[in-house]
């Protein structure tokens, strides 16, 4: 059952994740964001959360 404070962190979660993946896409060449955009996408999978 979702709270609304785990609705909130749900939401969190996704707009850190959309902004690695933004960041990783504006900088192909950058190994870090391009790591932090897959751990952040991987760890959202992993708890069952979509973008």
């Amino acid at each position: 059952m979702w709270t609304s404070k785990s609705k909130k962190a749900e939401d969190n979660l996704v707009i850190i994740a959309r902004l690695t993946n933004s960041i990783a896409s504006r900088n192909p060449g950058n190994k870090d964001a391009q790591r932090r955009a897959q751990a952040a996408t991987a760890f959202l999978q992993n708890v069952g959360i979509t973008i």
